[in-house]
């Protein structure tokens, strides 16, 4: 029950992020004074979760590097960026893509065999649901060429994560 509650907690903050860094755009702040607003906080909390120093490779220290340059940075920047030019709902109909997307990485880089048609059906049923709930019954698209092509970024991003 534990872990399905920091489950629970984590889904309600991440989903929560989207409307938040678009309300803080609105503002007035930048998609990258979002970026490191957003990475103080999660290094604040995590480093107080987990504050011990572990001596770690060269070899993964660039494995790190690279996770938090593709995952945090790359990612929440492009996202924050697409919601300057579009609307919040395009932003995360397109970042539903990512279960989708990271599949097709996995797939294509590290050649697992994780397609399968029940996942493919799954991914479709999931996306049906998304749009479902975001768009609430209206299907009215404001396409923006540049915003969906930097949450196509974002979603690219986080597949390499």
């Amino acid at each position: 029950m534990k872990y399905h509650l920091i489950a629970a907690l984590t889904t309600a903050i991440w989903g929560t992020t989207l409307i938040s860094s678009k309300v803080l755009l609105l503002a007035g702040m930048s998609p990258a004074e979002i970026l490191f607003c957003r990475l103080i906080l999660a290094y604040v909390f995590l480093w107080a979760l987990y504050p011990r120093r572990d001596k770690t490779s060269l070899h993964d220290q660039i494995i790190f590097m690279l996770a938090g340059f593709f995952g945090c940075t790359l990612y929440f920047l492009a996202e924050n960026s697409a919601l300057m030019y579009t609307s919040a709902t395009n932003v995360s109909l397109i970042c539903a893509l990512v279960p989708l997307s990271t599949a097709i990485a996995s797939k294509i880089i590290l050649h697992e065999n994780c397609i399968h048609r029940n996942f493919v059906l799954g991914s479709v049923v999931a996306i049906i649901g998304v749009s479902l709930i975001i768009l609430n019954g209206t299907f009215i698209f404001h396409l923006n060429p540049l915003g969906d092509a930097l949450a196509l970024m974002a979603v690219a991003a986080w597949a390499l994560y």
